[in-house]
């Protein structure tokens, strides 16, 4: 079945657009990261390695998303370039983390509100990434209050 019969092509460019996003962010980095943080934010390795791990999970589903409704998924980002993330302070980061966090939520959220017919599987896998990301920012910017 082509893209356009029955599952409007709107649909798939959004999902792509998300899928692309989320393989561009850096988010998938932040397990790395975590392995160096110093002792006054060694309680976020934690909620960093989920973060990445949601991330690519995130962009697993949009994927199978894809594929379901007759779309090609875009190919993986090679992330080569950000090893220098080891060398920036997390104190430097975390703010970059924040924007990259809110900027996925207005995303999501423009998605949701774009694809008002979109089928429920669209809407409720959209909805889903829109809670871990409002779940994550909470997460993030405690962190940024106490540190």
């Amino acid at each position: 079945m082509s893209p356009t019969a029955g599952r409007p092509l709107a649909v798939l460019d959004a999902l792509s657009s998300l899928l692309e996003s989320e393989l561009q962010s850096l988010f998938p980095q932040l397990e790395q990261l975590g392995a160096h943080l110093d002792r006054a934010h060694a309680d976020l390795r934690r909620p960093l390695a989920d973060m990445a791990a949601a991330s690519v999970r995130h962009a697993a589903e949009l994927a199978g998303l894809i594929e379901s409704l007759g779309g090609t998924p875009v190919a993986a980002v090679s992330h080569a370039d950000d090893q220098y993330l080891n060398y920036l302070s997390f104190k430097f980061f975390l703010p970059k983390l924040i924007e990259a966090c809110s900027l996925a939520i207005e995303r999501y959220t423009n998605t949701l509100a774009a694809l008002t017919d979109a089928p429920e599987s669209v809407t409720s896998l959209l909805r889903l990434h829109l809670a871990d990301y409002r779940a994550q920012l909470a997460v993030l910017e405690q962190a940024a209050a106490r540190h």
